[in-house]
């Protein structure tokens, strides 16, 4: 269950919440009534005071103030201030109209109000140009001192500043969205708080507006669907489609792509949830809009062609296999999909409709139509990024390739880093006895025993040339991703590890990630407990930093001096299990 607060924040609200149960309790036995309100009277203010276990009638009070106010605190934090309080601060809002009126002659003594003053002055005439008529001015003009006033409260520096206010220019033709942010407090904080704390989010809100509906409700906003939950929900909204119409079907896929992402990321900077959990949510979404793409093109497929020769309505004959960080369930915001469409089609007769065409060409006019459902760009941009290259023959290859295709290739033509890619993939979706054949194609290629000289050479002679032609690091900036004792180095050692010993421990092939790879290989008594531990805290380590440059738009790179020891490590364990 995904909760709005932190660990210790709902401890803290938990513990408050039963402290003003207690005191109501008690309240209600003295005078054998409904109520909530606090003595006045000694006799029943004593007895409270005992009852509580503190000396005096002001220290009870000072003990409910302090329950309250940590409440309070939370709330604003989570839904903002109520508008009342808006005003009650040092400065006033009247304050913060001078500064949106008259820029050029406002003074202030007020360090934050002359930063925010200086911002006004370089992009007021811009902001008052994007807007839409007198009716937009207006709601303009009510909007900023709010917002400002807003800025002030978080402390926000020069650069936020300017993205927030970059995102008010996109929005400012739009007098409804204008509306929603000077009616509702809560998503002004929210707005700011989150622009401000994640390039990601900002970026999102500026090119899809729509997104500013979700300010509105924080439990919307940091309540995420549940992780086996987003299949259904993206079905109920897809219901109210008709299944015919190809363009709106489309626009649906991608705005809950897009809002169920802004929860994903909201929950992800608010510490809500933790960077394994962001992984699955990702990939659970990518996962429903996959399998509802290939549903809604294959009904269009049938509609025009009828079925293809061994298929029906309940069996499609078709999957899709997952490779990478969505094999492996390691999905950040901006992943691509590497996949491959298979099928168990054998024939090459005609499908059952009016207008009829070759079954084996029937998949892969689906896989086409899958594609496009993926990659055309609407208002709301495109789904997602898909790399279909790891298919048999890459981009030559067929789009869709019959899973016998599919094993011949894999026993006779793969390259080793093909086999590697295997060892990161997984049957994502798609009809179970096609599952279950891929599972033990899988299973077979990865668990061929090799000749471990030519191996070590493949593997090794690979890594050279992915660092050589990929890296980006320098003597003071060290690459998350390729550099030497980075991600791929071990990524490379847990492929390694399957290809050359997984004849023997056949555990190993069970999961597609790495972690559980790695903690496969210590129980097989390939790497000691001591070696696994520091490969997967370098592993989640570099994780992290790579998925909060991912949020903050910054380059993929550590400090060196942050992570030369561990990667030291993860050399020294590269070569330890015989890599060069």
């Amino acid at each position: 269950e995904i909760n709005v607060f932190n660990q210790q924040e709902a401890h803290l609200l938990e513990q408050s919440y039963l402290w003003l149960r207690q005191c109501e309790q008690y309240l209600q036995a003295f005078a054998d009534e409904q109520t909530q309100t606090l003595p006045d009277d000694e006799l029943n203010q004593m007895r409270l005071i005992t009852l509580f276990g503190v000396t005096t009638w002001q220290d009870l009070i000072t003990e409910y103030q302090s329950v309250c106010s940590k409440i309070h605190n939370l709330f604003v934090d989570v839904i903002g201030p109520a508008p009342t309080e808006q005003n009650q601060s040092t400065e006033t809002i009247e304050d913060w109209v001078a500064l949106w009126d008259q820029p050029a002659t406002f003074e202030s003594n007020n360090e934050q109000q002359t930063l925010l003053q200086q911002v006004v002055l370089d992009k007021k005439h811009e902001l008052v140009k994007a807007v839409s008529g007198s009716r937009g001015q207006e709601k303009l003009d009510g909007l900023m001192p709010l917002l400002l006033k807003e800025l002030e409260l978080q402390q926000v520096n020069k650069e936020q500043t300017i993205s927030v206010l970059a995102l008010i220019k996109t929005i400012a033709s739009r007098t409804t969205y204008l509306e929603l942010l000077l009616e509702n407090p809560g998503a002004r904080t929210q707005l700011v708080k989150l622009v401000t704390s994640c390039d990601f989010i900002g970026q999102q809100l500026t090119k899809f507006p729509l997104l500013l509906d979700l300010l509105i409700d924080p439990k919307l906003l940091y309540s995420p669907v549940a992780v086996n939950s987003y299949h259904n929900e993206l079905r109920r909204q897809l219901l109210r489609v008709d299944p015919m119409d190809l363009e709106l079907q489309m626009e649906v896929l991608r705005q809950f792509k897009l809002s169920s992402q802004l929860a994903i990321a909201a929950c992800d900077v608010e510490g809500v949830l933790n960077l394994m959990q962001v992984s699955d949510h990702l990939t659970a979404l990518a996962e429903a809009c996959l399998q509802h793409a290939v549903d809604l093109s294959w009904a269009q497929m049938v509609e025009r062609y009828g079925y293809p020769v061994g298929a029906d309505e309940q069996n499609k004959n078709f999957g899709v296999i997952g490779y990478g960080k969505l094999g492996g369930f390691e999905l950040g915001y901006g992943s691509d999909l590497d996949i491959v469409f298979v099928h168990n089609c054998q024939s090459s007769q005609a499908t059952s409709g009016k207008k009829q065409i070759d079954s084996r060409q029937f998949y892969i006019k689906l896989a086409q139509r899958v594609m496009h459902m993926f990659t055309t760009r609407t208002l709301s941009g495109e789904l997602y990024e898909v790399d279909t290259r790891l298919r048999p023959s890459g981009a030559s290859g067929l789009l869709a390739i019959n899973i016998a295709t599919f094993a011949d290739y894999q026993r006779e033509e793969a390259w080793t880093w093909e086999h590697q890619a295997l060892v990161r993939s997984r049957f994502v979706l798609g009809d179970d006895s096609l599952k279950t054949e891929f599972d033990k194609i899988r299973a077979e290629i990865l668990s061929i025993s090799r000749d471990e000289n030519e191996l070590v050479n493949d593997i090794s002679s690979m890594r050279v040339k992915m660092y050589d032609n990929l890296a980006k690091e320098s003597d003071e900036y060290f690459d998350l991703k390729q550099s030497r004792g980075g991600i791929a180095d071990i990524e490379f050692i847990s492929q390694f590890l399957v290809l050359n010993t997984s004849s023997t421990y056949n555990n190993l092939i069970t999961f597609p990630d790495n972690i559980r790879i790695l903690e496969q290989a210590a129980k097989a008594g390939l790497l000691s407990e001591e070696q696994t531990k520091k490969l997967m805290s370098a592993y989640l380590d570099y994780r992290g930093k790579y998925h909060h440059a991912s949020l903050n738009g910054k380059r993929k790179v550590a400090l060196m001096s942050q992570v030369e020891e561990q990667a030291e490590t993860v050399k020294n364990i590269w070569q330890g299990v015989g890599l060069h």
